[in-house]
């Protein structure tokens, strides 16, 4: 018969005061990524951006001011793709838009609806395919459509405009089978139905 083995002791504890004091950084969207703990969380100078962490206090801390000042880039849809972090944030003149990072360089990946509206990409929601990211995003034309990126600026572009013209297909629901993509999308004809690409 085993000899049973006490329990270890447990050690849960803080890992960082991030926002100091009683207020708090609400982190979110913890994301593994490069042997690290990518999220988001606010502090009193910068808003709400990207942190990062090795699970230590000291290797705990911002990953770069996106939107300068108070009001934060509100970093969110965190996804891994071709060895990369991609994410949405806004940096205060492009709106909502893609960005990536490989934990020292971070960039907007490409202003998808230019202006200040952003294209509320959602990079997390998305799936990957033959070496694609597929996910959905406002270019200000189209509406809420299928995108697909490869990484680069040049390849990320719009898959099909589902819903013609302005209206939005808001694709959502992601999920590869078989080589293919099934999301659900609305065609402006039909509600929301099961699409395939």
């Amino acid at each position: 018969r085993a000899k049973e083995v006490p329990f270890a002791t447990n050690i849960t504890q803080l890992v960082k005061d991030i926002y100091t004091g009683a207020t708090q950084s609400y982190p979110y969207f913890l994301t593994v990524y490069n042997g690290a703990v990518y999220f988001n969380a606010g502090d009193s100078l910068n808003g709400y951006e990207v942190w990062k962490t090795d699970g230590t206090g000291a290797g705990t801390q911002r990953l770069l001011d996106i939107n300068p000042g108070t009001a934060g880039s509100n970093p969110n849809s965190f996804v891994v793709f071709n060895s990369k972090l991609f994410f949405r944030a806004d940096d205060g003149t492009h709106g909502g838009e893609l960005w990536v990072t490989d934990g020292t360089n971070t960039n907007l990946l490409k202003d998808v609806n230019t202006g200040s509206a952003g294209s509320n990409a959602t990079p997390g929601k998305a799936s990957i395919l033959n070496g694609y990211l597929y996910f959905s995003a406002d270019s200000g034309n189209t509406g809420i459509e299928l995108w697909r990126t490869d990484g680069t600026t040049a390849n990320t572009q719009l898959v099909k405009d589902i819903n013609s013209g302005s209206g939005s297909a808001t694709p959502d629901n992601f999920c590869v089978y078989n080589g293919q993509l099934f999301f659900t999308a609305d065609n402006g004809s039909n509600g929301n139905e099961l699409w395939v690409t």
